[in-house]
Parts: structure tokens; sequence; C-alpha cells
């Protein structure tokens, strides 16, 4: 059992259907996993179970979305879990079918850790991060982006920007218009467009996910 649903045939033939069908619509099926305490030693089976149970699953890639801060956001709290992150993506590694990316803080990338900054250790591990810039200025977003995908240029960065309604309009783009927003959108996509950009990540809540399908 995978969180409450049992992996049998007709659920791996489900998702193959699933997976078919968003191929045939020119997308990509990712498996997404967030969980801080993963993070952890003693929660790390977890995660890892998961992945095994999932691994004949016809999915493109595999997503974490661990956030460290959401243990421990002090400086202390990132020195200690910064390397137990990259453990617990190692041992993640060891065990995916899939390629494995990840989502993190900004500043996380140039935190030392093991004596070489994450974004050098994410590049040795090959695994794709992407940054989870939460601004509601594409000129910002930009000024925060650039400098780190500069400083790494073998790794390929995802950018995530917010609509989420939870949040402050300064962070998120769900209070304003739709032209506006997508304008926006497309302002950071041109500006960080070639290179080591692969592209944007969009952050809904569900308010905003009823608005769009009300739409269609």
């Amino acid at each position: 059992v995978v969180g409450g649903l049992a992996v049998t045939g007709r659920v791996r033939s489900a998702l193959r259907t699933l997976a078919q069908r968003a191929a045939s619509a020119g997308l990509r099926t990712e498996l997404l996993l967030g969980e801080p305490t993963w993070i952890l030693p003693q929660h790390r089976g977890r995660l890892l179970q998961i992945v095994r149970k999932l691994r004949e699953a016809p999915f493109a890639g595999l997503h974490l979305d661990l956030e460290p801060n959401m243990l421990d956001d002090s400086p202390a709290g990132t020195a200690r879990l910064l390397p137990e992150f990259l453990e617990t993506l190692r041992a993640v590694k060891a065990v995916s079918p899939w390629p494995v990316a990840c989502s993190l803080h900004p500043r996380y990338l140039t935190e030392p850790t093991g004596g070489a900054a994450l974004g050098d250790r994410l590049t040795e591990l090959g695994v794709a991060p992407t940054l989870m810039i939460y601004v509601a200025n594409p000129q910002r977003v930009v000024a925060i982006a650039r400098p780190i995908m500069a400083r790494f240029p073998r790794l390929r960065f995802g950018v995530a920007l917010s609509i989420e309604h939870t949040l402050d309009r300064e962070e998120s783009l769900f209070s304003f218009p739709e032209a506006e927003r997508a304008s926006r959108i497309a302002a950071v996509e041109q500006a960080l467009a070639g290179g080591n950009f692969s592209g944007l990540a969009l952050q809904p809540s569900l308010p905003w996910m009823a608005q769009w399908l009300e739409r269609r």
C-alpha cells in the first residue's frame, strides 16, 4: 500500500493509461513526492519504500519536494540538514528507475555542504533543482535566478512561481488579472530562455484550479 492505495495490477494499468493519454497531449507524467521528515535518517526508509513500490509505474521522472526549512530554518539547522538531504537524494537515486529532480529555496544552492556548495553536490549527483522563487515581480525573479544558474552551468534549473491564494500579492500571481498573470509568466520565461534553464513550474492552489476549470 502506498499513500493508502494498494499498488495492484489494476492500479498500474490505470497509471499506464494516464501516462499514455498525457503523452498524446504532449505532457510528461512525473511522480511528485513531498514530506520533509524523509530527509531524516529514521524516516528515509519510508520514502525508499514508496519509490520501490512504484518503480514499475510509467512515470517520466521523480520530483522530490522535501524543503529542509520546514524542519529547521535556522543557520544551525541548515548546516545539519543539508548533508542529510544529500544522503536522501543519493539513496533515492540508487533505487529510482527515473531521473530525479528536487525543489529547493534558492539560498540553499550556495550553502557549503561537505566542503562544496550544495549546487556542486547536486551537479555530481545529477539531480536537477527547481528554484522556488515565490515572487510576483518578474524582474526580481530573474535577478534571483540568473546568478545561481550562472554559478552552476552544468545544472539544469527549473523555476517555480506561485499561484496560491494563501500568499501575499508580492509573493503570488493569484490576485492578478489573467492577462497580467500571463504577461508576468511570459516575461520570466523569455528572460531566462536558453542556457541551463529547463522551464517554469507553476504552484497553484485549489481556488485557482477551480477558476481555471470553470473557464474550460
